[in-house]
C-alpha cells in the first residue's frame, strides 16, 4: 500500500471524530457554509420550443468563482445534461420545455438542488453559492483545549450568522 492510500485510510478511519485528542494531537470538526441557489425567469423574443439555462456558481465564503463545479440536469430520475462550469464559475444550457431539477455541487462544498419549470423561449437566471462542507481538520498542538475552544467559538459565530436565518 502506497503512503497516500495510508494516509487517506488513516484520515477516514479517524474523520468521524468530533475531538480526538492523543498524545499532544486534536482532531476538530469545523462546520460548514449552507449551500444556496436563487433562480430568477425572464421572457426572450424567440420561437424557440427551448429554454436557456445561465448561471454562476460562486463560494459563498468568498464570493468568488468556483470552476468546474458539476451542473446536473435530471427529468424523473434520468441524468439528461450535465456541464462543468468555466474559469469564472458560469455555464450555459440550452434544454427542451419541461420540468427538471437542478443540482450543483463541487467537491468539498455542499450540494444545493432545486426544481426547475422551463418554458419555451424563456431565460432561467441562475445563482448558485456553495457553501464548504463540514470538516474534521487535524492539529498537533500543546493546548489541545485552547485550541478546541478557539474552533468551538469560530464555529458558535458561523452557525449564528448562517443557520439563523
Amino acid at each position: 500500500m502506497n503512503k497516500c492510500v495510508k494516509i487517506l485510510l488513516l484520515f477516514l478511519l479517524l474523520s468521524s471524530c468530533s475531538v480526538f485528542n492523543r498524545k499532544r494531537s486534536v482532531c476538530l470538526n469545523v462546520v460548514g457554509l449552507p449551500s444556496e441557489i436563487t433562480i430568477e425567469k425572464e421572457k426572450i423574443q424567440n420561437r424557440s420550443q427551448n429554454g436557456w439555462l445561465e448561471g454562476l456558481v460562486l463560494n459563498r465564503e468568498d464570493s468568488l468563482p468556483l470552476e468546474n463545479a458539476s451542473i446536473k440536469i435530471i427529468q424523473e430520475e434520468a441524468l439528461l445534461y450535465q456541464q462543468a462550469t468555466d474559469s469564472l464559475g458560469r455555464f450555459q444550457l440550452e434544454i427542451p420545455a419541461g420540468t427538471y431539477q437542478i443540482t450543483v455541487y463541487r467537491d468539498f462544498f455542499r450540494i444545493v438542488k432545486d426544481s426547475l419549470l422551463v418554458l419555451a423561449g424563456q431565460k432561467i437566471l441562475i445563482s448558485a453559492y456553495l457553501g464548504n462542507e463540514d470538516l474534521d481538520i487535524f492539529y498537533e498542538t500543546r493546548s489541545a483545549g485552547l485550541l478546541k475552544k478557539q474552533i468551538k467559538l469560530q464555529n458558535q459565530k458561523r452557525k449564528t450568522h448562517y443557520f439563523s436565518n
